[in-house]
């Protein structure tokens, strides 16, 4: 029997766990279909052959009825631990991680499945659309443009690890290929509508709320530095054509908090559609 310690992690579709001395266990979830685990698993090794600094993956395994993934360990803080221990390093982190998010946008691949179609699939799946509201949606997804860039499907401070002065990207489950802009929309809703961890100190919870729009600024605007052809101005405008497809397909891994922040936005952009089309 595989003997593993202390949960580290923890998330929707499963906890991560101490494994021996130089690894971790990903556990899926009962639940969780097993072709989740097996597409993570074959998605790592195409991103460890990418070059991105990212967790080595070693071997797909069976805990009882669960599926597990065994990946080396990296030793350090994710972003959202470290600004805790070090709240001045907020705005560096936030222009390091932009830069580091388009330098994974600068990469092209073919072998991994299509963004776009994993937006459509959760869409179908939540219970918080009507069945109209989600045909309108997808229809709209449709008319979009597709892509085969790298899209990372869930960067957010708590998914990127600071070792040895590196920064390291780690849980790729959602990995995708599609247009960039939609990886970018996903981020910037998230940290928009994401309740802060409880971890965290409650004073720096509090100016990141505060300032979340600053921050989010800031975020683009180091991103558009990384790419002489995009400005913030245009970029936001990109950002704003993807916001329904992106926001809908969060209703099916979030609380209820950020359920209603989602709820919100998505009866905006769905007013905005039908404004276009009367």
């Amino acid at each position: 029997m595989m003997h593993f310690g202390k949960v580290i992690g923890s998330g929707h579709c499963a906890n991560v766990y101490e494994y021996r001395k130089n690894y971790v266990l990903k556990l899926f979830h009962k639940h969780i279909d097993p072709k989740v685990a097996q597409y993570e698993f074959d998605a790592s090794h195409e991103i460890n052959k990418l070059g991105i600094r990212t967790p080595a993956v070693y071997d797909l395994v069976k805990v009882g009825s669960q599926q597990g993934i065994i990946f080396q360990k990296i030793r350090g803080l994710t972003l959202i631990e470290d600004v805790s221990k070090s709240p001045f390093k907020l705005i560096t982190h936030v222009k390091c991680s932009a830069q580091l998010f388009e330098s994974v946008h600068q990469l092209s691949t073919m072998g991994l499945a299509s963004f776009k179609e994993q937006l459509a699939d959760r869409i179908n799946q939540t219970i918080l659309l009507t069945p109209s509201e989600k045909k309108m949606i997808i229809n709209y997804l449709s008319t979009l443009e597709d892509g085969n860039d790298l899209c990372h499907g869930d960067f957010h401070f708590g998914n990127i690890m600071i070792a040895e002065n590196n920064l390291h990207i780690i849980d790729w489950g959602g990995v995708a290929r599609g247009p960039k802009i939609a990886d970018l929309t996903l981020a910037i809703i998230q940290f928009q509508v994401s309740s802060i961890a409880n971890n965290i100190p409650l004073y720096l919870k509090i100016v990141i709320i505060l300032f979340r729009k600053l921050i989010i600024h800031t975020f683009i605007e180091a991103y558009c530095k990384e790419n002489p052809h995009l400005t913030t101005k245009e970029l936001k405008r990109e950002i704003q054509r993807w916001r329904l497809p992106i926001a809908s397909s969060r209703l099916i891994s979030c609380n209820y908090i950020e359920r209603k922040s989602l709820l919100k936005i998505i009866s905006i952009e769905i007013k905005k559609q039908k404004n276009k089309q009367s």
